[in-house]
């Protein structure tokens, strides 16, 4: 009879350990990453490439631990798995899907941890979803997100180094992100920007309002500071080295030694940044957090019927969704027609200037390039250039931070605007850059074109890139710029490119 029962419960506990969430659980989490491997890789590669994202590498180790600590809550509540979640998992899967098609990195990105946060929704049911919540939420920091900020975080990094030189009495001329004194140059690049301080900040002060404050006020007045203060501080840091450096005469402060000086900063400015965070701690805060995690009560068993079929079918749903984005959408070729645009076009009084060089020119990951200058009858001369793609992959495409409209090597960019313009019959805003370097001064206007359509906003040209693809009346995207030189007044350039947009036609 024992040898009966034994061999009759084996089965059934195989079958159980099948049917637990948990297991099911870590079979949708290995599915996720075989199935989404090409994203999990680029993030990986960001992560390896960017200084300013390589804390991607331990947000994971991090939101393990933080889930492990709590095991004691986790252990006094059951599993109770909803279906419920097949909604955003599906919603998950066809925005990574919308995201890999039109090659929106950050929205693939996006869906795969919302992906993963809602498997552990489905699985683990609401209770221990609450319990979760933020460690499961702290998942979205190993996303690379912030480089729209670099460009105006810059700027008021510049701006905290020319006021205090001033101040300081000593004579400075600044030209975008370009800072002169008497005894030597500087750049406010990117990575003294401060991004790096700024991400690293929001990521600790977030884990610290968590744990530190129970009153929403208390969270948000922490998180103001995490975000003010590092902005301030490596103003400050900037004007520090530039003062060091002129003080002596270009001998600290000017290799790899301030970027040294700049992490010692921000480590002081943190320590600083949790004093004050100590000041608005609830005291009485950690020790109700242990008197209610004494209250919660063990619920029932969750070895049932209802419980191995809802595991199942989320499991079934989320690998069959999983599978058919990944095998049947994946490897379609986004091919359009390609127009030849430069060919269809006349500048009337404008003439091709062949025996010129330019010195000037845009470069576009992938795309059929072409820069043409034009010259009129008085001899000033307009660079016009487009790159169109005609087939679009990973890493050729229209909107990508790879591409660049000047060469940072050969010029200086001192300001940023949008301006409107008049092309083809239809006015619209433009980037206008003002451009400089050593011998020269350029100014460049910018701006993307879709099925006819003209914007300088790089969201709206992925919006209309994605929705002429789904109506399957996608022309062949383009980027435009047209460019002059000048020397003192950049209002004599802009009177000569508008009046080459204003003498374009297109051929029919």
């Amino acid at each position: 009879m024992t040898a009966f029962v034994s061999t009759y419960t084996l089965p059934s506990r195989i079958i159980s350990g099948l049917c637990h969430p948990l297991f099911l659980l870590g079979v949708c989490l290995l599915a996720t990453v075989y199935q989404f491997q090409n994203t999990i890789l680029l993030l990986i590669e960001k992560w390896s490439h960017s200084g300013t994202y390589a804390h991607g590498f331990i947000i994971f180790p991090v939101v393990l631990y933080l889930i492990w600590e709590k095991r004691t809550l986790l252990n006094q509540n059951m599993l109770a798995p909803t279906a419920v979640a097949l909604i955003p998992i599906i919603l998950c899967v066809n925005f990574w899907y919308i995201g890999q098609q039109n090659h929106i990195l950050i929205l693939q990105q996006f869906s795969l941890i919302t992906l993963i946060i809602s498997l552990a929704l489905g699985f683990c049911g609401f209770k221990i979803f609450k319990i979760l919540l933020f460690p499961l939420m702290y998942l979205y920091f190993s996303i690379p997100f912030g480089h729209f900020l670099i460009s105006e975080l810059q700027n008021i990094t510049a701006l905290f180094a020319v006021k205090g030189l001033e101040w300081t009495g000593i004579t400075v001329y600044s030209e975008g992100w370009q800072i002169t004194t008497t005894r030597g140059q500087f750049e406010v690049a990117a990575a003294c920007s401060g991004i790096r301080y700024l991400i690293a900040s929001i990521a600790l002060g977030v884990l610290y309002a968590h744990y530190s404050y129970r009153q929403l006020w208390r969270k948000c007045v922490f998180m103001s500071l995490c975000i003010v203060i590092p902005v301030i501080a490596n103003g400050i840091r900037a004007y520090g080295i530039v003062l060091l450096a002129h003080i002596s005469h270009m001998k600290i402060a000017v290799g790899v030694d301030h970027l040294i000086y700049g992490w010692i900063f921000f480590g002081l400015m943190m320590l600083l940044l949790f004093w004050v965070g100590g000041l608005l701690r609830e005291k009485d805060f950690a020790s109700e957090q242990k008197q209610q995690s004494k209250e919660l009560d063990r619920d029932a068993t969750y070895q049932n019927f209802a419980v191995r079929f809802k595991t199942w079918f989320i499991a079934l749903i989320f690998i069959g969704c999983s599978i058919i984005a990944n095998t049947v959408f994946q490897n379609n070729a986004l091919i359009f027609e390609r127009i030849d645009i430069a060919s269809n076009m006349t500048f009337d009084q404008w003439k091709k200037d062949e025996s010129s060089q330019n010195n000037w020119q845009p470069d576009f990951n992938g795309a059929e390039q072409q820069l043409i200058r034009l010259r009129n009858l008085e001899l000033k001369s307009v660079d016009f250039y487009i790159a169109q793609y005609s087939s679009e992959a990973e890493g050729k495409e229209l909107i990508s931070s790879g591409n660049t409209i000047y060469d940072r090597k050969k010029w200086n960019k001192s300001s940023q605007r949008k301006r409107k313009i008049t092309f083809l019959d239809q006015t619209f805003d433009c980037l206008e850059y003002e451009l400089f370097n050593r011998y020269s001064r350029r100014l460049v206007w910018a701006w993307y074109r879709v099925n006819g359509y003209s914007t300088q906003n790089i969201v709206l040209a992925k919006i209309l890139v994605l929705y002429h693809r789904l109506k399957g009346d996608l022309q062949t995207p383009l980027f435009m710029a047209i460019s002059s030189e000048y020397q003192y007044y950049p209002d004599n350039a802009r009177a000569h490119m508008a009046d080459l947009l204003d003498k374009s036609r297109m051929n029919t």
